[in-house]
């Protein structure tokens, strides 16, 4: 479904294809237009961990090998869930510290059915890579309003909500007149 969305220039690897999700593969993204992971997120002591094929990714390494693709998609439990009272022990936090832009991810955990339904509906969005905020926010309404009449676990607030878009600070250019003594 990704591959789709990005066309034949996606790198898709893990379940389901012949080439495993492993390390040298997130490193090898780290200044990408897009990251999707969808794998699953454990614990560590304060820290969460992404489990790669050939070990575990906590978000310290994250930061220290500057993983900063423009846009990152994880649709993994929790995330952006943090285990340490300061907040930054989650894999998005990392990849926020790290220099991403914004982060679509969960704070606890979905089922992969209704992940998937919300991960197709926001690829279908025309949008998703100029403003993926609005777009994931346009999927969350959508399925919101589906929800009186369907048993689809995706229409659940309990589940749509978990979903949050993160974002760095834009920039903000100086006016130069403003800067002016009067």
């Amino acid at each position: 479904m990704v591959a789709r969305a990005l066309g034949s220039g996606a790198q898709v690897s893990g379940s389901g294809t012949p080439v495993p999700a492993v390390r040298a593969q997130l490193w090898a993204a780290r200044d990408a237009a897009l990251l999707h992971i969808a794998s699953h997120v454990g614990a560590l002591g304060r820290w969460r961990t992404l489990h790669m094929a050939d070990g575990d990714v906590d978000p310290a390494e994250m930061v220290q090998r500057g993983i900063a693709p423009r846009i990152a998609v994880l649709a993994s439990c929790g995330s952006a869930a943090a285990m340490d009272e300061e907040g930054w022990g989650s894999i998005a936090a990392a990849l926020l510290e790290s220099g991403t832009a914004v982060v679509i991810a969960t704070d606890r955990s979905v089922g992969d059915q209704a992940s998937l339904t919300l991960m197709r509906d926001f690829y279908a969005q025309r949008d998703w890579r100029a403003d993926p905020g609005r777009a994931l926010a346009r999927v969350q309404q959508a399925l919101d309003a589906r929800a009186a009449g369907s048993d689809d676990e995706a229409t659940k607030a309990r589940t749509w909500a978990a979903f949050s878009a993160l974002a760095r600070p834009p920039v903000v250019l100086e006016d130069s007149d403003t800067n002016q003594p009067q």
